[in-house]
């Protein structure tokens, strides 16, 4: 069950991402840290996940999580330039 939920969740954001990358790109990192969460849960409780049906050692799967954060982290950096560049937001505003 708990993989259906992560793939819709996952989905949600691709197509999230093609209407508003920046958003796209936050809640990609939020969804990233929350299964790091809950993976790093599941080790300290003493269980596993598995990829493909292989247990993945707790050490690969945070590097996975890692690197996965910081490439949502410089898409919503691009995004953010990219959104400034074109005028979309006004630094004046506030």
């Amino acid at each position: 069950m708990i993989s259906i939920i992560l793939a819709v969740a996952v989905l949600g954001v691709i197509v999230l991402r093609r209407f508003n990358r920046v958003l796209g790109s936050v809640l990609a990192i939020l969804l990233a840290s929350g299964i790091g969460i809950w993976g790093f849960l599941i080790y300290r409780d003493g269980g596993q996940i598995a990829f493909a049906g292989q247990a993945l050692p707790a050490a690969v799967f945070a590097g996975i999580i890692g690197v996965w954060v910081v490439l949502e982290g410089i898409s919503l950096t691009q995004a953010l330039r990219v959104r400034k560049d074109s005028g979309e937001l006004d630094d004046d505003a506030g």
